[in-house]
């Protein structure tokens, strides 16, 4: 056959299959939760490839009778098998889609048809045989996931997708992942020599002659599973570990500190974490991003080797108290928001930088000024809104100025019983950010209504931070 002509039936067929498959998914919702997790996976570094078998139990938390039970992968790795929890084969299909929203970030969609639809509230267990390789997409844009197999540094997280994902390939909705909540056991094997790093709790150690297999559980119920794997050195303490490269050991201590200092300090002003059995700090290559679990972090090199880094372990340690939002779309303000000032705070206090918080604020406020140049319709969006508009890395910035006005209105004691009473109250139910407003005003009395009107839920906000008013000047507005 022609090459020319056999490479355009060949390309003429994935075009197809991936209309077909993102047309196809529209119809597929994501009615279904897990509730638990079984990974069991296998490294083989010299063929650069993974296999994995994944179990996992979902329930349908919807309405309505659920078809489908869909999952992402990454876009290299493929099903080879779906069964039951009889060991009966399942009807699924796979293909590789778009991600809609981000297009250019192409998933392996497979979609699994139960025998009998899943009624509400029923439960079902399905078993997923898979492989392949991973090389992330910084090359499509999402520069932080770099995750590939090398005997160097290996990651499989959810955000890579390199283990079966609960999801339907639409970016505007994955952010629902977040608030899933599930128990995990998983079993990585490995050439002797390297280390399995995850937040859950070690049960187990297998070697043969070659390998090496770690067995771990979670320590509560979460909602993603991050494996990173190389020849890490470990320091644990008082039951909290840090996984580190080795040649950044004189950092070790220095984030062991500031673990501790972190839990201490958010305990002493928010109240002492419900079953706190220890956290892990997982170290990634500089070029990945910092993310948290309810019992981990992953953090960059940098903030290992780098003086004035440290702040990621405050900002990473604040969501540890954070109340699940409801919001369909959250704008993040009570959880990045808060977030981003309680960095800055601590730096301040803690590590004795004068004036960081004023510093910051400047700094963002700049920040948005330039941006409204570019985008001149930030000015009418307010902060609310972020979620549904995209403006999430506003809501950082943007919601650390808002933070550090009602700090000073309030003052350090009132501002600190208004979370703590905060997350007593929504703790374990979640919250709406009505919810989170609402009790601001009825906990500060003194507080104008206007305030809370004026910088979440109108665009006087951007207003105020692009304006020539000082933040002096802003705060003396509400005093």
């Amino acid at each position: 056959m022609n090459p020319v002509l056999f490479l355009s039936i060949v390309f003429s067929f994935f075009a197809g299959a991936v209309q077909s498959a993102h047309a196809e998914e529209q119809s597929v919702l994501l009615q279904v939760e897990p509730l638990e997790y079984s990974l069991d996976i296998v490294v083989d570094y010299e063929n650069e490839q993974v296999a994995g078998s994944c179990t996992v139990t979902v329930e349908n938390t919807s309405d309505k009778p659920a078809s489908h039970i869909p999952f992402l992968l990454y876009r290299m790795l493929e099903v080879t098998a779906v069964t039951d929890e009889n060991s009966q084969n399942m009807a699924y299909r796979q293909e590789l889609t778009p991600l809609k929203g981000w297009e250019v970030i192409e998933v392996n969609s497979l979609v699994i048809t139960p025998r009998n639809a899943i009624q509400p509230k029923e439960s079902r267990t399905v078993t997923i045989e898979y492989g392949g390789t991973l090389k992330g997409y910084a090359e499509q844009g999402w520069r932080y996931v770099k995750d590939h197999i090398d005997r160097e540094y290996t990651m499989m997280r959810y955000d890579g997708y390199g283990y079966p994902v609960l999801a339907v390939p639409d970016d505007t909705i994955m952010y629902k992942i977040a608030g899933f909540r599930f128990d995990y056991t998983m079993n990585v094997t490995v050439p002797k020599g390297l280390v399995v790093a995850n937040g859950g709790t070690l049960t187990g150690k297998r070697e043969t002659d070659t390998t090496v297999c770690y067995s771990y559980r979670s320590i509560k119920p979460s909602w993603r599973m991050d494996i990173a794997i190389a020849d890490y050195g470990i320091l644990q303490k008082d039951g909290n570990t840090v996984y580190y490269f080795k040649k950044d050991i004189e950092g070790v201590e220095k984030i062991m500190n500031a673990m501790e200092t972190s839990i201490r300090t958010y305990s002493d002003w928010f109240g002492p974490l419900k079953d706190f059995r220890g956290f892990s700090i997982i170290e990634v290559p500089v070029g990945y991003s910092g993310q948290a679990d309810v019992t981990a972090i992953m953090l960059p090199s940098d903030n290992l080797t780098s003086p004035g880094t440290i702040e990621i372990v405050y900002h990473e340690f604040s969501h540890l108290w954070n109340v699940q939002p409801l919001d369909e779309t959250p704008c993040r303000l009570e959880s990045e928001g808060l977030a981003q000032f309680h960095q800055t705070l601590l730096r301040q206090e803690l590590d004795g930088e004068a004036n960081a918080v004023d510093a910051a604020v400047e700094r963002y406020r700049e920040r948005f000024r330039n941006a409204v140049e570019k985008t001149p319709s930030f000015m009418t969006i307010p902060m609310c809104d972020y979620g549904v508009k995209s403006m999430i890395d506003y809501t950082y910035t943007n919601g650390m100025v808002f933070f550090t006005i009602l700090y000073r209105l309030c003052g350090k004691e009132e501002f600190n019983s208004i979370l703590c009473t905060f997350i007593s109250e929504y703790g374990t139910k979640g919250a709406y950010l009505k919810d989170f407003t609402t009790h601001i005003t009825d906990n500060a009395p003194e507080l104008p209504d206007a305030f809370i009107q004026d910088w979440v839920y109108t665009s006087k906000a951007a207003d105020l931070i692009t304006g020539p008013l000082s933040t002096d000047e802003i705060i003396s507005l509400y005093r």
